[in-house]
């Protein structure tokens, strides 16, 4: 399984899981694959070999704009790019975390 994959599914999870919770009578799943793969690649962008979106958060505020612009999901894509964009930028965050740890630890 690619990482596109996987994150699109992850994705997926959060705006099953927001609607369960919030709506449970309105429609669930993707409605366009290509927006939602568009927005889950956005934040990986390169641009003369640097990150187009440098940090953590501003990777996290670009899949919040894009999932709420691009309309993947039959519903609550608002509620599902805030909750989309939290849980990156924790994973992320998290991830950067450990990584200086151990860096600092291996000094």
């Amino acid at each position: 399984m690619t990482d596109d994959v996987s994150e699109r599914e992850r994705y997926c999870k959060i705006e099953c899981y927001s609607n369960k919770k919030y709506s449970p009578k309105e429609t669930v799943g993707v409605i366009d694959k290509n927006a939602l793969s568009m927005a889950v690649n956005q934040p990986k962008q390169h641009i003369f070999g640097k990150d187009l979106y440098p940090d953590v958060f501003s990777k996290a505020a670009v899949l919040l704009i894009n999932l709420i612009k691009k309309h993947p999901f039959h519903n609550a894509n608002k509620r599902t790019a805030f909750l989309a964009a939290y849980v990156f930028s924790q994973v992320k965050w998290l991830f950067i975390k450990k990584w200086k740890i151990r860096k600092l630890l291996n000094l």
